[in-house]
């Protein structure tokens, strides 16, 4: 059986763009995972994609080959960045918690983020990671990876050939970063709330009673006030939650429509 020229040629785009893709999709781009795993990830989505896929059309110079291969290095690193948003909503939700409880100063080794972060943020982070295991978020992610290659086939031009459609991926790339704070900011609000109606509370009382140091007692009550609003609020967490991980997929197809 004759192979198709343009068929090696596809898998290779595709081999490029998953293997991209797993530097920055969650749980695969922890430092803990070997390289060799993620490029065989990214091998074994590409052969099994491939025949599925659009072939794509072999270039004539060599500088636009050179441009389609750095094109789906930047379309996998955006695929797996658009992924992670939901997540990194999360997990800013609790940095902002935190932050209101007085609790930023104190930072933790992160092992699914690079950079330090606070105990309640990473405590949100975990539990994300968690809940995207939990609702099968890593089989869905694969597969809307793969269905996003019928949006974005390989090698299609989408930066030079086209640049109404690479000025459209920018600005849905902005919205949906804009879209990740308001998420957090959703999720954080009835905790920072509390915490407001608690430093309102603190004001009127030391207005009543001026002896008393009320920015001494404001830390602990932030911290006592925030906790047990968290551990009401956490069984109406969980669907907003899962609103946060049904949107990663909307998301990818909404960034290549």
């Amino acid at each position: 059986m004759d192979i198709p020229v343009a068929y090696p040629y596809t898998f290779l785009l595709l081999f490029i763009r998953f293997t991209a893709f797993a530097l920055t999709a969650p749980l695969l781009r922890q430092r803990f995972i070997p390289p060799l795993a993620k490029i065989g990830l990214g091998g074994l989505l590409a052969f099994l994609v491939t025949p599925l896929s659009p072939q794509a059309v072999l270039p004539v110079q060599d500088l636009a080959f050179f441009a389609a291969l750095a094109q789906e290095v930047v379309a996998g690193l955006l695929l797996g960045f658009v992924v992670m948003l939901p997540i990194w909503a999360v997990e800013l939700a609790g940095r902002l918690i935190a932050s209101a409880m007085g609790m930023s100063y104190a930072t933790s080794f992160s092992p699914f983020s690079p950079d330090t972060a606070p105990p309640l943020g990473e405590f949100f982070l975990q539990l994300a990671v968690l809940f995207f295991l939990a609702v099968g978020g890593d089989r869905l992610m694969l597969l809307s990876v793969a269905r996003i290659t019928r949006l974005l086939p390989p090698g299609q031009a989408w930066f030079s050939g086209d640049p109404g459609m690479a000025d459209g991926v920018i600005r849905r790339l902005v919205e949906l970063s804009n879209g990740m704070w308001v998420s957090a900011a959703q999720l954080a609000l009835p905790v920072m709330g509390a915490i407001l109606l608690s430093d309102i509370a603190l004001v009127l009382i030391g207005r009543a009673m001026p002896r008393m140091n009320a920015f001494a007692q404001s830390l602990p009550l932030k911290v006592l006030v925030g906790l047990v609003t968290l551990v009401l609020y956490l069984p109406y967490f969980w669907p907003a939650l899962l609103r946060q991980m049904d949107q990663a997929n909307a998301w990818l197809e909404f960034l290549f429509r």
